[in-house]
């Protein structure tokens, strides 16, 4: 027999319930070794708690890779990307829906949290040393 999830058993006992009307919720727990209430709130419509964000996420998916993309088009582009217009960006896509703006600190932790986005500081390049990168006039 295979070992399966608690999740599984989960899904398994609802559609079981869901297509024989003899079958019970407390037969169910039973046969697919699944606690009552667990059942009962998966049944209700209740979300499974990895499945659901918490509250203080304000952007959908889509829109977190709106921002990403929004990012690296800036960075194609030749522009720095900076957390300020990051977060005009968000509060921008909150406001078309009709939400809240993000928290003053909301941008620093998005970049943080995205492992494909990264936070360099730009530095000057000094003029003396292309000079010095120029085969031309090293003369090679």
């Amino acid at each position: 027999m295979e070992i399966q999830t608690q999740e599984a058993r989960i899904i398994l006992a609802i559609k079981a319930i869901r297509s024989s009307k003899k079958l019970s919720k407390c037969s169910a727990t039973r046969i697919y070794k699944v606690l009552y209430a667990i059942l009962s709130d998966r049944m209700a419509g209740r979300t499974y708690c990895p499945e659901s964000k918490a509250n203080y996420y304000k952007l959908t998916d889509l829109e977190e890779d709106m921002i990403i993309r929004y990012i690296f088009d800036l960075d194609s582009r030749g522009f720095a990307p900076r957390v300020a217009s990051i977060e005009d960006m968000a509060n921008l896509l909150l406001e078309s829906r009709g939400v809240l703006c993000v928290g003053k600190n909301w941008a620093y932790r998005f970049v943080q949290q995205q492992p494909e986005l990264k936070t360099r500081f730009n530095c000057i390049y000094d003029f003396q040393r292309v000079l010095c990168e120029d085969l031309e006039l090293i003369g090679a």
